[in-house]
């Protein structure tokens, strides 16, 4: 994968997070990503913005059941599957 294909995704995501969700929606999104995105930086840098690993885990209930009812399988498949 290239870095530009990083920067390009970043970008997208961006704008559809402020273009096409709510606010509600966006902390979701953030809670959901949140674990991915630790992985890019050490835990000294992270320190500031959680209190703890197990905060920056936890998923709000909503989205765990949501989750949970739709599975895995189907969030990750293509579109059209």
């Amino acid at each position: 994968m290239e870095i530009d294909a990083a920067d390009d995704m970043l970008t997208k995501l961006r704008g559809f997070m402020a273009e096409s969700l709510s606010p509600d929606e966006r902390a979701l999104l953030a809670a959901l990503i949140a674990p991915g995105a630790a992985l890019a930086f050490s835990a000294d840098e992270v320190r500031g913005y959680a209190s703890s690993l197990r905060e920056i885990h936890d998923l709000p209930e909503p989205l765990v059941h949501a989750i949970r009812r739709v599975g895995v399988e189907q969030i990750l498949s293509e579109p059209g599957d």
